[in-house]
């Protein structure tokens, strides 16, 4: 369908998938700026799918930014104009990157994990003008790069500020290999024999009731992979 917008008649085209359904955005115009020196900034229309509509203006370098850090997060991210050291003063120059960056962000909003990044909902301000359309996605609380092995359980008490986990060693071969020489035969001594471990409890207290920072209380190696239960008693 098609809206006018500053007297300009703007078509949208709505995809079929329904990823597509809550989101269009198209590139209108352009226009220079005087910003240190002259700058051309990029209008963006962004219509949602029960009618609203806003205009943000953005300059090459900000989308450059915003695809930067979508390539750090996502796999397959379209690609972007080529950065100039000229400055592209020929309106035809201009034409052609207005139409590709226009395809760039109609690309990111047709698939939904891009849009529900954060990126390119402060990029669009969907935060700002449907908050509504905002998922939030799960943050990174804290970082724990002290494990030897991988991590196959955990359970955590926040009321005792107690982390208890389960690792073990996540390489098939390397677990094989151990498991190959703790096996001891019926006739062998095993009085001194010193077991490779495999999988490990390990306790955790918390340091700071308001931060997510953790001490190592112990540690309990096991030949085997280990698991985590919980008791009611």
């Amino acid at each position: 369908y098609q809206r006018r917008v500053h007297g300009e008649l703007i078509r949208f085209e709505w995809m079929e998938s329904p990823s597509t359904s809550l989101l269009q955005v198209a590139i209108p115009s352009f226009q220079f700026k005087l910003v240190e020196k002259s700058v051309c900034f990029y209008e963006i229309v962004v219509n949602t799918f029960d009618g609203r509509t806003w205009q943000i203006e953005k300059r090459f370098r900000d989308f450059d930014m915003l695809h930067r850090a979508l390539k750090r997060l996502f796999a397959n991210v379209p690609d972007l104009p080529s950065k100039t050291f000229f400055a592209m003063l020929h309106k035809d120059h201009i034409e052609n990157r207005r139409a590709h960056l226009q395809s760039y962000l109609q690309t990111l909003v047709a698939r939904r994990d891009i849009l529900n990044s954060e990126f390119l909902c402060d990029f669009l301000e969907i935060d700002k003008k449907a908050p509504e359309l905002v998922v939030k996605p799960p943050k990174v609380l804290f970082d724990m790069n002290s494990f030897v092995f991988g991590v196959r359980d955990f359970i955590y008490e926040p009321d005792k500020g107690l982390l208890i986990t389960a690792v073990s060693d996540m390489n098939p071969a390397s677990r094989l290999d151990s498991y190959l020489t703790n096996f001891r035969l019926p006739w062998e001594d095993d009085t001194n024999m010193t077991l490779i471990t495999v999988g490990a409890v390990e306790c955790y207290i918390q340091a700071d009731a308001q931060e997510f920072k953790f001490d190592k209380l112990w540690s309990k190696g096991f030949p085997s992979q280990v698991h985590l239960t919980i008791s009611s008693k």
